[in-house]
């Protein structure tokens, strides 16, 4: 998955978050703006590149419970907005091997 960030969230941790049934809760979390993280099948990496912000995220080993709705988030610790997403849904098919579809757009 891809997420693109304006130039001043360069400095914020980024995290992708999952909603599932109602819920959100954080996957994956960067420790600052510009790096790299990794956990379980999930990794993030950050970077500045020409004044926007990429976030490439990555889920390894694909499976049907891992389609649904993501966010990628900017944490801003502001008092008035806590983070600044984009939305992504992820539809997975199942055939003799796996295709992910993401299809973003702002939140709302």
């Amino acid at each position: 998955m891809l997420c693109s960030f304006q130039k001043r969230f360069a400095t914020y941790s980024k995290y992708l978050q999952r909603d599932q049934s109602g819920l959100s809760h954080k996957v994956i979390e960067s420790a600052r703006g510009g790096m790299c993280a990794s956990t379980g099948r999930y990794s993030l990496c950050d970077e500045d590149q020409s004044g926007v912000v990429t976030v490439t995220v990555t889920v390894c080993n694909l499976t049907l419970g891992d389609a649904g709705g993501y966010r990628c988030c900017a944490n801003t610790r502001s008092f008035q907005r806590a983070h600044t997403c984009t939305r992504t849904h992820t539809h997975t098919h199942t055939h003799t091997h796996t295709h992910t579809h993401t299809h973003t757009k702002p939140c709302i």
